[in-house]
């Protein structure tokens, strides 16, 4: 349902690198996004680009804090995080 299966390579990435707690606010950062973007009706079509671009950070960074830090940098349509007032919108719509 979202259509998300590139993100696979970040999750691993994260999961065999990173203990449960370390990886906690990676993980919640990931779903957000996804659950957010879905909700919004936004598409998927450069998440394939977005979540390689995304490992490349995590490799060179090796901060799970990172993921966060850098889905919150994507301000193009195709890859923003809808913000709370996004979300609101769509759903009284």
């Amino acid at each position: 349902m979202l259509d998300a299966n590139t993100i696979i390579p970040v999750r691993m990435w994260l999961v065999t690198r990173y203990s449960e707690d370390d990886r906690a606010e990676a993980i919640a950062a990931l779903d957000s996004y996804l659950v957010r973007r879905m909700v919004s009706r936004l598409t998927t079509k450069n998440y394939n680009r977005l979540f390689l671009d995304l490992l490349q950070e995590l490799k060179t960074k090796d901060d799970p804090g990172a993921v966060g830090a850098f889905l919150l940098r994507q301000d193009a349509e195709s890859g923003f995080w809808p913000r709370d007032e996004d979300v609101r919108y769509v759903l009284r719509t």
